[in-house]
């Protein structure tokens, strides 16, 4: 029998032993807990998801440290490109027609005639997309992975452009 596989969060560290001062422990550190993107099927491949740990307290002769805080898991869905997008940056971004996104980025007239035929117009409409979607209307993982490679430089024109005017 296989063992499951787990995702787990981090692990704060422990609170460091109170002087002879004051005799109070320190505080364990806060144990973060893992940023699950349900717009990708890799989370799938797991049977548990765990939250962070906190750590222990440091031991004190007065009073030991507080335990550390361990975070829940944080699901999120940032679509094909499996990052946050801010909408200060979509707001940026140019609005590219999916014709000109394909031959901008390199993408294959096979990405592209299925994109049109299942009627995306805009390039932006494709950064919400997530993996299951574009599978189910026929795209392969090497397709996604160009799409996703596309979309990442498209991004990465408009977060140049926020750079160069701060």
């Amino acid at each position: 029998m296989q063992a499951p596989r787990i995702l787990e969060g981090g692990y704060g560290g422990a609170g460091g032993a109170g002087l002879a001062l004051d005799g109070v422990g320190g505080d364990g550190g806060v144990g973060r807990g893992s940023d699950v993107n349900l717009g990708s099927r890799d989370f799938t491949r797991f049977q548990l998801i765990r939250g962070g740990y906190g750590g222990a307290g440091g031991p004190g002769q007065a009073k030991g440290g507080n335990g550390g805080d361990g975070e829940a898991p944080k699901l999120s869905h940032y679509g094909v490109i499996g990052r946050p997008i801010s909408e200060e940056i979509k707001a940026l971004l140019d609005p590219l027609p999916i014709k000109d996104f394909c031959a901008r980025y390199s993408l294959d007239e096979n990405i592209q005639s299925t994109l049109e035929s299942q009627r995306y117009q805009w390039a932006s409409t494709l950064l919400d997309e997530d993996e299951d979607n574009l599978t189910d209307i026929g795209f392969t993982r090497g397709d996604i992975g160009e799409m996703r490679r596309a979309l990442q430089a498209y991004v990465a024109s408009a977060e140049g452009a926020v750079i160069l005017n701060a």
